[in-house]
């Protein structure tokens, strides 16, 4: 089997890259800086779930879908989860008390097709194989929709190994094979967990995280844990819940993207600075001192006339 967009030709590539408003120049540069990252994440699972007015505004739509297929293009294998309007982003316990649960789920589920077919236009448009998931293909186990204990993810795994990019709505069937609607950050989470992702990027409007009192950066786990104790009422709290399940179940690294800024996941992904929040499993102090042991134990150094070499950047 072929590795993962190798059947898409350098024109498409071409074609998505000559869409950012930049020069020549640039995109010289971002290529050769983005070659390191291309490679550690060359057929790696990354999770993406759509927050807020990211998934349904149109616009937002199109640049993502964009992003993602430009990530498949050079070899990573995305999965995309999506919510629908703002009022179908609630779980089933926080629907409004004068419709019943299954009405509710309904009425959701047609909101959010609507999204997954335009996604799945989007990205077949730019050359890209991707295949809609609409919540009959997920089975799970729990209590309700807030206590999800295991997910089925055997039809998603078996449209990676098809070389497509599965697009998920945040539907799973339980075992009476009722439906149960969930929060696209708690799918993501759950499928970043299951599908043994190497990151979970949770891309939403802008200031996702910031409005609450955490700024761009680098965090660790227990920096995260600290401020959900404190901020469960947050407007965030959501995320953070999400993030933190998933870094407690082994996702190395977690992203909180602004997905209003055009090209803000590449640049997360593929790039020294990247564009958002990395939350890691390690807590501040562990990095510090990986980081610290790393610059030790290297070979680089200062040359007359203060030249420094540059030695390859390790994220950790």
């Amino acid at each position: 089997m072929n590795t993962p967009g190798a059947h898409h030709t350098p024109a498409r590539l071409a074609s998505i890259l000559q869409a950012r408003p930049t020069e020549p120049d640039d995109h010289a540069r971002l290529l050769a800086e983005s070659l390191p990252f291309v490679r550690a994440m060359h057929g790696q699972t990354v999770v993406i779930a759509l927050l807020g007015q990211v998934a349904y505004n149109p616009s937002y739509r199109q640049a993502i879908a964009q992003d993602v297929a430009l990530l498949a293009l050079m070899g990573l294998r995305p999965v995309l989860v999506h919510g629908g309007a703002p009022q179908f982003q609630l779980a089933p316990s926080a629907r409004p008390a004068d419709l019943p649960q299954r009405a509710a789920i309904q009425i959701a589920r047609a909101a959010m097709l609507e999204i997954n077919v335009e996604l799945v236009r989007l990205l077949s448009r730019e050359g890209v194989h991707a295949v809609g998931v609409n919540g009959q293909d997920l089975r799970c186990t729990g209590s309700d929709a807030t206590h999800i204990d295991q997910l089925d993810t055997e039809f998603v795994t078996l449209l990676q190994a098809r070389e497509a990019v599965p697009v998920v709505m945040p539907l799973a069937l339980d075992a009476e094979f009722n439906h149960l609607l969930l929060l696209p950050e708690q799918m993501g989470s759950l499928l970043a967990q299951h599908l043994g992702a190497h990151s979970f990027l949770m891309v939403g409007d802008e200031g996702l995280l910031p409005q609450s009192g955490i700024g761009d950066g680098l965090l660790g786990r227990g920096d995260l844990q600290t401020w959900l104790s404190s901020h469960e009422g947050a407007p965030a709290a959501s995320e953070a819940h999400a993030a933190l399940t998933a870094l407690n179940q082994g996702v190395p690294t977690v992203h909180l993207v602004d997905g209003v800024k055009p090209g803000a996941l590449v640049a997360e992904l593929l790039t020294n600075e990247g564009s958002g929040t990395v939350i890691c499993r390690r807590t501040s102090p562990q990095l510090l001192a990986d980081t610290a042991r790393y610059f030790h134990d290297c070979d680089s150094a200062v040359q007359p006339g203060f030249i420094a070499e540059r030695k390859r950047v390790v994220r950790f």
